[in-house]
């Protein structure tokens, strides 16, 4: 029995893959963060991370034009989607928008938003 239990997690990689810190931290701001009041529902946008200053992550999301349109840069990304940037100078962003841009810092320790902006406020 115990080999059939150890063969089914290896298989599914789901009962031995350790989520990453990274991952954690997309999770509780997509879980805990309060869009604006003119902005989308979450899954609309495309959702990027970063590290920023000491102790904070900082995410950008970015609206398509279109439901089906994605957002380009070193590859797709559709609404819903997110991904973790190397670094900070890394986040796309737009020279306007409105709340088709939304900024988002987060400081990790306190578990707390310093700042949940749309890019036209």
């Amino acid at each position: 029995m115990k080999w059939i239990l150890l063969f089914f997690c290896g298989a599914l990689s789901s009962c031995t893959t350790p989520i990453s810190r990274e991952e954690r931290l997309m999770d509780a701001i997509d879980r805990e963060v309060r869009l604006p009041a003119t902005a989308r529902a979450i899954d609309e946008y495309a959702r990027y991370y970063s590290h920023g200053a000491e102790g904070q992550v900082v995410a950008v999301f970015l609206l398509p034009l279109t439901p089906r349109e994605t957002v380009t840069m070193d590859r797709e990304m559709a609404a819903g989607e997110r991904r973790w940037m190397a670094k900070e100078a890394d986040l796309p962003w737009i020279s306007d928008g409105l709340c088709d841009q939304i900024t988002v810092r987060y400081e990790i320790a306190s578990e707390r938003f310093l700042s949940v902006r749309c890019n036209g406020s």
